[in-house]
């Protein structure tokens, strides 16, 4: 094993929805060990998709994480860091505004991926976790702010991989709705049909030319919390849903169940609260997305972003502590 990568690294990435950190140590074998997990949601969908550009206060709470997840990557010992904003950076116009508070107040450079970079890192770390397994025919990311779809490249001299960007994250579609309906069935129902029909009518020459009967993975934090929660509810074993991957019926056992709880419920079983609302809404889009090119079998195997992210540091890391003073 290279002993340089034996040390605490460390990936930020600054979503639409939620701010996260994680530490970890790079085995060449198994990929990222994480020792060390922080997540704050603030919703920079809202400023992004709304007014186009982050308010003076949410710049403020950015550089408040900021300084806060530098102060863990200190009492860690990280050596090698990356930090990267996704499609909420792509949109606000201050963006560079933003990155510079993140620079002043924790010593992190923050670099905005495009939508392309951020699919080739998460389908790095589908690929890294799906070893022995037949690859999937479509890999679907929904965030906060968007929703990539990526293919395997297609045709003997292709060499990249196929990709769309669609502004349909969660966050940004449907925050506005949850704010003025109350939590209830009804609710969680109406979120449901909504997202179905965003499904049903999404303009994708990926949906379109996947072939029947193939294997479809969805990748991200909501994907990874309903995979959860059917672990917790004895719907299906985690290690079923990594591998072989579940069937359409048994998704639609899950997606029934979802509905029927409410958020409070959710939160119990050990899924955060700003995720917990939009949950119902997660899980009919990515059945209908199922659906839709008659999936044989669907996967969610709990990798995304953070975890291609990680695996990309001792490439394109920088080190850390930076040289730069700052007010951390």
């Amino acid at each position: 094993m290279n002993t340089s990568l034996s040390h605490p690294i460390a990936g930020l990435d600054f979503g639409s929805n939620s701010l996260r950190l994680a530490i970890a140590r790079l085995d060449p074998d198994v990929g990222p060990v994480t020792i060390h997990r922080d997540r704050v949601a603030l919703r920079l969908a809202s400023d992004a998709f709304g007014p186009g550009r982050f308010s003076t206060e949410t710049i403020a709470a950015i550089e408040g994480v900021a300084a806060r997840f530098a102060r863990a990557m200190d009492n860690h010992g990280v050596v090698r860091y990356r930090a990267v904003g996704t499609e909420a950076f792509r949109r606000a116009e201050n963006a560079a505004e933003a990155a510079g508070q993140v620079q002043e107040a924790g010593g992190i450079r923050l670099e905005t991926l495009s939508a392309g970079e951020e699919a080739s890192l998460v389908l790095k770390a589908v690929d890294h976790w799906s070893v022995g397994t037949s690859p999937a025919a479509l890999v679907v990311d929904l965030g906060g702010g968007s929703m990539e779809l990526m293919a395997p490249p297609s045709g003997a001299e292709a060499m990249s991989p196929r990709l769309e960007s669609h502004p349909l994250g969660l966050a940004a579609r449907f925050e506005e709705f949850l704010q003025e309906h109350e939590e209830g069935e009804e609710t969680r129902r109406e979120l449901s049909r909504r997202a179905e029909e965003l499904a049903r009518s999404l303009n994708s020459d990926l949906l379109d030319g996947t072939p029947a009967g193939g294997t479809v993975a969805f990748v991200g934090g909501q994907a990874a919390m309903l995979d959860h929660l059917a672990v917790q509810w004895e719907l299906w074993e985690e290690e079923l849903s990594a591998g072989e991957g579940i069937t359409l019926d048994q998704f639609d056992l899950l997606c029934m169940r979802v509905v029927s709880q409410p958020a409070m419920v959710l939160v119990e079983t050990g899924v955060p609260l700003d995720r917990a609302s939009m949950i119902p809404g997660a899980a009919a889009l990515y059945r209908t997305m199922a659906a839709r090119i008659q999936a044989a079998s669907i996967r969610l195997p709990r990798v995304g972003l953070m975890e291609g992210l990680l695996m990309s540091v001792h490439q394109a890391g920088r080190p850390w502590p930076e040289e730069e003073e700052t007010s951390r």
